[in-house]
């Protein structure tokens, strides 16, 4: 089956370039509108699952207890227990409960330590009426607070110089938090102050986007516009690539303008990469001169190409994660308006600045004319040995593969030297935990007694002592540990022991029912409960391990008459994450499948499909067992690169099998295909490779290995094509000849 069409418009476009060229330059006024009306708005909430069951849970908890989404100010002083900090935390804590945006202030100077007073109990702060300044008064608040469950190491560290004001923002998870942040940073101003907690991270992750993205696509024109001159010193040629992956990158651009979706840190990527793309399609109009006939010898495997990119893309929408959509649609978009102006505009710009042999360099000379040969003499007489170095390479990728682990950790996507991983660490060191998680307690069905009844809180305590002895947990708090304190004030003695029967519960609860903080976990009406938790890192597989442990726990210990339900914002973004890690899975086989078909349909037969598609699986293959061996795991964006990186690499071994088609059954085949299209292949490598290391600039983890792997299996794509697949196809040919088939190709 061969592709006709794309040829008959590349041939019309190159005998017409007036016309092309009017239609491009009006498509490119029209972006240029979409691109003013693009908004960036690179707030994380665009990475969470909201179809799945999980979030009309986190839904519920939200409703009925509250958000979690924490921001920590640590205040660390050179001394222990200083009236001057304690000083601090009072005014501090009163003026960023006045921040607009702000649902509630915890800390020493907010939060209840249940005592007794005389007769009555007492439920205050402990500094409501003034700020201990004796070593008597400081010692006997000290000893206070040590006693409370609650506050300590949630609020003041173990050593007593590092001081919590833990603020939590009102129910809005998809809100920008960043004049929240800068409020409160400026209301630390002259105090020995850290920051930290998710708020802090998202806000980061929006100004760092903003600058990167102004960055990265100037960046990009620039080393694609090297790259090119490195082979096509030509002013003109240069231009060519360029001018096809700019329209095609500011075209995608311009439809997120046009249909009003924010620029994200997911699709951030995508004006770097298609224009590296656009830029790879036009090199194989640039690497034909016009001594080399028609156009028509390269229009086929470019469309192919270009389907098969596209494939990739939408490969990648297998998950319902908004952010990963929008990087698969309009990268779908952006790789077919490349694939459309490789087509036309570079057949026409190829017309007007008609390229010869003297219009190349040295590089490209030697890589047509002695590299080509060299590789294909090479390839065709140790055909074996080229095979088993794959064969050993393959293998062991199977133990690196065996060893790649799943886990994507939102502080990490952060540099190590920068403040904000600093920050948190030394938080997380001095503190029980600031990575918020919470257990939401139901009644499985309405006759089920309330959350108040004995049974019901003796199944959370113990669920909350379990969970307090996790490695994961730095700190657990549930409905029993505020009665455990009233009952330890009342009975007089250091002991933390539940009250007995449901009367005494009841009668605790309605002494402690004027604490507004009793919602976060036990609602009023008594029909769900929260046990919140401070977990000791942000790891997302930590956390979901953490909430299957939950669920294991609850169906062997706890009450059947209610479910526990593992939420919070953090496990919302450690389950999307590990949705989508493990959704390129299906994604990389639904886009392996797609592809196997296009190429057995366009190239014909089964040898030479065959073996272009075993030319890409396996360094893929190679490349995810590397990450294995050197420990790094799969997050959410470099499980995105299996299924583009399939779609972008196939496209040199259709070049290479296309041109090794139409020599089939003839003397030297394998070399001259070589000679016809390796030029191109390592330029078109080169730009895509360059594209894609540009986001190594970037600050963010996540970003900057999406670059620096998709390159990598990039070239080992190219090395894949020029060495495995010849090997293959010299081994096909014998194969092919000793079955005495009168076509079959001699090397």
């Amino acid at each position: 089956m061969r592709i006709t069409l794309p040829s008959r418009i590349a041939s019309f476009c190159e005998a017409n370039p007036g016309r092309v060229f009017g239609f491009w330059i009006l498509l490119a006024v029209v972006a240029l509108v979409g691109v003013a009306q693009l908004r960036i708005d690179t707030a994380t909430s665009g990475f969470l699952d909201r179809e799945a069951p999980e979030w009309s849970a986190y839904e519920r908890s939200v409703e009925r207890h509250g958000t979690d989404e924490l921001l920590v100010v640590a205040l660390e002083y050179e001394r222990a227990w200083l009236p001057r900090a304690l000083s601090d935390v009072a005014s501090l804590s009163a003026s960023i409960e006045k921040i607009q945006g702000v649902r509630r202030v915890d800390s020493l100077a907010t939060v209840p330590l249940i005592r007794m007073d005389a007769d009555s109990l007492r439920t205050d702060s402990g500094l409501s009426d003034e700020i201990p300044s004796t070593p008597e008064a400081i010692d006997e608040y000290r000893l206070l607070v040590q006693r409370d469950r609650v506050a300590n190491r949630s609020l003041v560290s173990d050593n007593g110089r590092v001081f919590a004001i833990n603020v939590l923002l009102e129910n809005d998870v998809s809100s920008d938090p960043a004049g929240i942040v800068e409020a409160v940073r400026l209301a630390t101003t002259n105090l020995p102050a850290k920051i930290s907690g998710v708020p802090v991270f998202r806000t980061a992750v929006n100004s760092r986007t903003r600058a990167e993205l102004a960055m990265f696509v100037p960046a990009t024109l620039l080393i694609l516009a090297c790259v090119v001159a490195a082979f096509v010193p030509r002013v003109a040629l240069v231009a060519t690539p360029l001018a096809v992956g700019g329209i095609a990158a500011l075209t995608a651009v311009s439809a997120m303008g046009f249909l009003d979706v924010e620029m994200s840190l997911s699709t951030l990527v995508l004006p770097s990469v298609i224009a590296a793309l656009g830029c790879a399609y036009a090199m194989h109009v640039v690497a034909l001169p016009s001594s080399d006939g028609a156009i028509s010898s390269v229009a086929e495997p470019i469309a192919l190409s270009g389907v098969t990119t596209t494939l990739g893309f939408l490969a990648m929408s297998t998950v319902p994660i908004s952010a990963i959509q929008d990087l698969s649609t309009f990268g779908a978009l952006g790789v077919l308006v490349a694939t459309g102006a490789a087509l036309s505009l570079a057949p026409a710009l190829r017309s007007a600045f008609p390229a010869e042999r003297k219009d190349y360099s040295g590089l490209a000379d030697l890589v047509t004319r002695r590299a080509s040969t060299k590789i294909a003499r090479l390839v065709v007489e140790r055909d074996s040995a080229v095979l088993a170095l794959w064969g050993v390479a393959l293998l062991a990728s199977a133990v690196g593969l065996s060893r790649l682990d799943i886990s994507t950790d939102i502080i990490l996507w952060f540099p190590e030297d920068g403040s904000i991983r600093r920050d948190y660490e030394e938080i997380r060191n001095e503190l029980a935990g600031i990575t918020p998680v919470n257990i939401l307690i139901e009644p499985l069905h309405g006759s089920a007694p309330d959350m108040d009844s004995y049974a019901a809180v003796r199944a959370i305590d113990d669920l909350s002592e379990a969970l307090t002895d996790h490695p994961s947990v730095g700190k657990s708090l549930s409905i029993a540990d505020p009665l455990r304190l009233a009952n330890r004030a009342f009975r007089d003695n250091d002991r933390s022991s539940l009250p007995r029967n449901d009367p005494e519960i009841s009668q605790y609860l309605l002494l402690l029912s004027g604490m507004d903080r009793l919602d976060d976990v036990l609602h009023q009406d008594r029909r769900s409960a929260n046990i919140a938790l401070r977990l000791d890192n942000n790891s997302s597989d930590e956390i979901v391990t953490l909430s299957n442990w939950v669920a294991d726990w609850w169906e062997l210990n706890g009450d059947g008459r209610y479910q526990a339900s593992t939420t919070g914002v953090m496990f919302e973004f450690a389950r999307a994450e590990e949705s989508i890690t493990r959704g390129q899975a299906i994604g990389f086989a639904f886009a392996s499948g797609l592809v196997a078909i296009i190429l057995f349909a366009a190239l014909g037969g089964r040898l030479l499909p065959a073996a272009a598609m075993a030319a890409n699986l396996v360094p893929v293959a190679i490349g995810f067992g590397t990450l294995g061996f050197l420990g790094v795991p799969l997050d959410a964006a470099t499980a995105c690169l299996a299924s583009m990186a399939l779609g972008i690499a196939v496209d040199d071994s259709i070049h290479l099998a296309s041109a090794y088609r139409e020599s089939r059954g003839e003397r030297g085949a394998i070399e001259r295909a070589l000679k016809r299209v390796l030029l191109a292949l390592v330029m078109t490598t080169a730009a895509i490779s360059a594209g894609f290391l540009i986001l190594s600039m970037s600050e963010f983890t996540l970003v900057r290995n999406l670059g620096v792997v998709t390159a990598y299996v990039v070239t080992l794509c190219l090395l894949a094509d020029v060495f495995l697949l010849p090997a293959l196809l010299s081994r096909f040919s014998r194969h092919e000849h000793s079955e005495g088939d009168s076509q079959s190709p001699r090397a």
